[in-house]
């Protein structure tokens, strides 16, 4: 029976360094694609709030200012947990991926492709032209309204922080209002389409 069990442990111990190595590799192959990126332009893909440029968290607190989706940069650095680039005005921005508030399964490439690519979405027939014209309204200002696509609130107010919205698929996004310890706004889809808005402070009072 001793000899089963340790068996059975030196098995999984065995598993356990795979999952490490395979881990390390997928690390080590995401860290040598971003630093493919580093020097090259790109286009942000959805507007990006931040109060201070060089400490903007994943999280994705709205306040402050808003650099706008189509804005054209250069990836200064890429790895790890951080994102630096430098906008057409020599502003230097950096983003901090969150583990706190992010999925265990987020991974710093995954998130760079959802706020960069190679081509400008404001671009004659890019994803921007194909929203309405409410909807790129919203986009421009960065705010939501009722009726907006799934795709125009990305857009308009990047993505949810996937600790509190795991799946873009679930019909109730979670943002935040404010820094650290801001005011939640809950986003509700019927038929992919925004039919509802409320924040805590609007739920207790119903």
């Amino acid at each position: 029976m001793a000899a089963v069990l340790l068996l059975v442990f030196a098995g999984l111990v065995l598993a356990t360094e795979d999952d490490d190595e395979d881990e390390k590799d997928n690390v080590a192959a995401q860290e040598e694609v971003l630093e493919q990126f580093e020097g090259k332009t790109f286009y942000t893909q959805a507007n990006i709030f931040y109060e201070k440029p060089m400490k903007i968290l994943s999280t994705n607190f709205h306040k402050g200012k808003i650099l706008p989706v189509g804005s054209k940069v250069t990836v200064d650095y890429a790895g790890g947990r951080t994102i630096e680039f430098i906008d057409e005005k020599k502003t230097t921005y950096r983003i901090t991926l969150k583990r706190k508030h992010t999925s265990p399964g987020m991974k710093l490439l995954f998130y760079f492709n959802q706020y960069f690519a190679p081509s400008n979405p404001l671009e004659p027939g890019g994803p921007y032209s194909r929203f309405t014209e409410a909807e790129q309204w919203s986009i421009k200002n960065g705010t939501l309204e009722k009726g907006m696509s799934r795709a125009a609130v990305l857009m308009a107010y990047g993505y949810p922080p996937s600790h509190a919205t795991p799946d873009l698929k679930d019909d109730k996004w979670t943002y935040w209002i404010g820094s650290m310890h801001g005011q939640p706004v809950y986003v509700y889809f019927k038929n992919d389409r925004v039919y509802k808005i409320t924040s805590a402070g609007s739920l207790l009072s119903e």
